[in-house]
């Protein structure tokens, strides 16, 4: 009898083959255990690495297939394995010496049928290591059996989803498939397995190194994985409800769900973003909201929630607004810069301002002045509509009188400007302002610029400059942050708004 078959799909990780192999082959253990290696139809060198290690160990077997993906390679494993317990490794991570022996050992002592045990995460780009544990449950449960029934429902949403980083009993399994072709399929073989097996184990301790970004990864496109991602959930949610455990579970499979939607909705395509909030909207959230919102999740997965209750809520224009204002998606900005003007019973500085704004030397079709009227009562709200015959960048929002602060946040709402300049309705600019600043922000990629103003009256000889020299001294046109500069220049920066020139973002 074979005590474990170790399954590892391959395709077209020569750099890594290797590597992968020596862990599992090397590995030192009392019973026996076998290496299915399941060729995926590979065009680079690793067919030939597979061969020179089959020659030097007898244990290790290749079945060879067209190219299906990862699902058919694992199945196609699963099928011909004959081991009592199953482990699946993939072809560009590897396992700790020792690692077999004792999952077995510490599956055969609690009679389990999934051990769950800790792994690295990897970058293969800059080395860095982030160990991930199952922290909640450890807490819970210890090393003692567990399963659906006996656990609560937030262990289900702590445990990872990921196939590697489990030991399987191989009858619990054998007749579990995983999902042809479709990413996240990790998600719904183990909805299957949760609720099917009785006897789970945590073992706390790192026994496999999941490798990220590394070099000729076949990653699907973050639009293919979206929509995958939503018909495996579909999947799952069914296998959920097919159970007897659905109520109890449910909450936890749908603040993941909306985690990974929230996700996607960020980095999916502009001209697929409506389908694929069509597809939120068609999904069944089947949700008490007041109920979820007292349950122990995070704030940042509440969030997540309330980012789908809103999406579910409104329609897509809506939506878009909501995306952009949150900085989720990056608006597509019409103008250069947009000036946000509020304005309020200052008929006397007004046309003044306008004046300096509309006739800057920064083209026309770059920059837009919205000037938001805060109900005044004088002759402002004539000279606003004067100035917006003759300028058609010029555009005016009338609000009730609300104060400066609304009237600001309600520029920076309608505002298509990639920067931002604040201009106070008695105050002006150099003419010269807008080419000046946008041209000096594109040049650094800066987030803020901070320049020099004058105060005084107007027509007054030598008005004082506000200039900043303590900053200037030191840091000139270099950059700097919070992180970087000496706490004295958060005291010599003025708060105002209106002297820096703002990244919309």
């Amino acid at each position: 009898m074979i005590n474990i078959s170790i399954l590892i799909p391959v395709y077209n990780v020569e750099k890594y083959l290797s590597h992968c192999l020596d862990s599992v082959l090397n590995q030192e253990f009392s019973g026996t255990f076998e290496v299915i290696c399941v060729n995926d139809g590979s065009t680079d060198g690793s067919v030939e690495i597979l061969e020179q290690y089959a020659k030097r160990y007898p244990n290790l077997k290749i079945i060879h297939q067209e190219n299906q993906g990862l699902s058919v390679a694992r199945n196609t494993g699963l099928d011909a394995s004959q081991g009592e317990y199953i482990m699946f490794v993939d072809s560009d991570d590897y396992i700790v010496p020792g690692a077999i022996a004792e999952l077995y050992d510490f599956a055969k002592k609690h009679d389990s049928e999934v051990v769950i045990f800790d792994y690295i995460r990897q970058n293969d780009k800059t080395g860095e290591e982030i160990k991930i544990t199952n922290k909640y449950v450890y807490e819970k449960f210890g090393e003692n059996t567990f399963n659906v029934e006996t656990a609560d429902k937030y262990a289900y949403y702590d445990l990872k989803v990921n196939t590697w980083c489990k030991f399987y009993l191989r009858d619990l399994i054998k007749d579990i498939k995983f999902a042809v072709g479709m990413r996240a399929q990790d998600n719904l073989h183990w909805a299957y397995v949760y609720t099917k097996a009785k006897k789970i184990n945590y073992f706390p301790k790192v026994l496999y190194y999941y490798i990220t970004h590394r070099d000729g990864a076949t990653m699907m496109t973050p639009d293919i994985s979206a929509f995958h991602f939503l018909k495996i959930s579909h999947m799952t949610r069914d296998i959920l409800k097919e159970s007897p455990y659905y109520e109890k579970l449910k909450n936890c499979f749908y603040v993941r769900t909306a985690r990974m939607c929230a996700v996607y909705l960020k980095g999916i395509s502009k001209d697929l973003r409506k389908k694929f909030v069509d597809e939120i909207k068609d999904f069944d959230w089947d949700v008490d909201y007041a109920e979820f919102f007292n349950e122990k999740f995070r704030q940042f997965e509440k969030n997540d929630m309330r980012l789908i209750k809103f999406i579910l809520e409104h329609n897509y224009k809506e939506i878009c607004n909501h995306m952009e204002q949150e900085n989720l998606w990056k608006k597509d900005y019409k103008y250069g810069v947009s000036i946000v003007i509020p304005v309020y019973n200052v008929e006397k500085y007004l046309a003044r301002c306008l004046d300096s704004v509309v006739n800057q030397t920064f083209p026309k079709g770059k920059y837009e002045i919205i000037c938001v009227n805060d109900n005044s009562e004088d002759k402002s709200g004539e000279i606003l509509e004067q100035y917006a015959k003759l300028y058609p960048n010029l555009k005016i929002i009338n609000q009730e009188h609300q104060g400066l602060s609304v009237a600001r946040n309600t520029g920076i709402k309608a505002s298509k400007g990639k920067y931002i300049l604040f201009v106070d309705s008695d105050d002006i600019v150099a003419l010269n302002a807008l080419e000046v600043l946008y041209n000096y922000a594109e040049k650094n990629k800066s987030d803020v610029v901070v320049f020099d103003f004058y105060r005084g009256k107007p027509g007054v000889k030598n008005p004082e400059r506000c200039h900043y020299k303590n900053i200037a001294k030191k840091y000139g046109n270099k950059q700097f942050n919070a992180k970087t500069a000496d706490k004295f220049v958060y005291r010599f920066i003025p708060v105002a708004a209106w002297e820096k020139f703002y990244r919309h973002d």
